[in-house]
C-alpha cells in the first residue's frame, strides 16, 4: 500500500515454510514491504521487480528481489527516486549486509529469517513479529515508532505512528474484495502533524494472483481541489 511518509506501500504474507502454498505471502517478503514501500506477491517467490510509473509514465521506484527456497531473501536493491534513496542488500548468513544511500546497513535476522534489527548510519531500530512472521512493531534507539494491526486472515488493517508525544499518524485499511483481489484496497491517512490523504488501489491480476499492474491514486483531504497523485506498479515475478 502506498503512504506518504514513513513508508508502507505494499503487503501480505504468511508464516515461511520450505514449502510455500501458492496464495500464501513470505513474511519476511511482506515485511520488507511494509518497511521499503513495493509490491509483495504470494507463492514461492524466486525473483521480484516492481516498477512504479508516475502520471507521465516516468519510473519513480524500482526494486528487484531475489529469495531462496526456504523464503528467505538472499539479495534485495531498490532506487526510489522520490526520496533519492537507493538500497543494495546481500545475504550473508543471519544478516543482511550492505549499503543505503552511502551508509553501512546491517538487518538481522532469526533462524526462521524474520527479521530482528537493523543498523544504519549510527541508528538501531529493533523489529517486533508474531509466531507467524509479521511485523507488529518497531522500535528506534527503544523507541516505539509504529505498530501494526491485522484482521482474522492476516491482513493488515492499520498501522499507527509514534513519537514522544505518543502517536502522531493513522492509518485504516479496508479491502473491497480480500480474497479475490487482495491488493484492491482504500487506506485513510490522519495524522496530527502533516496533511490527511486517501490513497486508493485497483489492480489487474494473472491467473496465479500476481498483482501485475495497480492503478493508485492518493488524494489530499484537507485540499480537495488539489491536483491528486496518479500512480502505476508494475510487477513481474518468477516462482519456485
Amino acid at each position: 500500500m502506498i503512504l506518504i511518509k514513513r513508508d508502507l506501500l505494499f503487503g501480505f504474507f504468511v508464516v515461511s515454510t520450505s514449502v510455500l502454498a501458492s496464495n500464501s505471502y513470505v513474511p519476511v517478503l511482506y515485511n520488507f514491504s511494509l518497511l521499503y514501500g513495493f509490491m509483495p506477491v504470494a507463492g514461492a517467490v524466486k525473483n521480484l521487480n516492481v516498477v512504479i510509473e508516475n502520471d507521465k509514465g516516468k519510473m519513480v521506484y524500482e526494486l528487484e528481489a531475489s529469495l531462496n527456497e526456504s523464503g528467505c531473501i538472499d539479495s534485495m536493491q531498490f532506487n526510489d527516486v522520490r526520496k533519492k534513496s537507493e538500497l543494495i542488500l546481500k545475504r550473508d548468513g543471519r544478516s543482511l549486509k550492505g549499503v543505503k544511500d552511502w551508509s553501512i546497513i546491517v538487518i538481522t535476522l532469526d533462524e526462521k529469517c524474520n527479521i530482528v534489527s537493523k543498523t544504519e548510519n549510527g541508528g538501531f531500530e529493533e523489529y517486533n513479529t508474531g509466531e507467524n512472521g509479521l511485523l507488529t512493531a518497531t522500535r528506534f534507539m527503544g523507541n516505539k515508532v509504529s505498530e501494526y494491526a491485522y484482521d482474522a486472515s492476516g491482513r493488515m488493517t492499520m498501522t499507527k505512528f509514534f513519537s514522544s508525544r505518543g502517536v502522531t499518524a493513522t492509518n485504516v485499511v479496508t479491502y473491497s474484495d480480500p480474497e479475490h483481489k487482495p491488493l484492491d484496497y482504500k487506506l485513510i491517512n490522519r495524522s496530527q502533524y502533516s496533511e490527511n490523504y486517501t490513497s486508493e488501489s485497483l489492480c489487474k491480476y494473472d491467473k496465479q494472483g500476481t498483482p501485475s499492474s495497480c492503478d493508485v491514486t492518493i488524494t489530499y483531504d484537507d485540499h480537495p481541489a488539489r491536483k491528486p497523485l496518479r500512480l502505476k506498479v508494475m510487477t513481474k515475478a518468477t516462482f519456485y
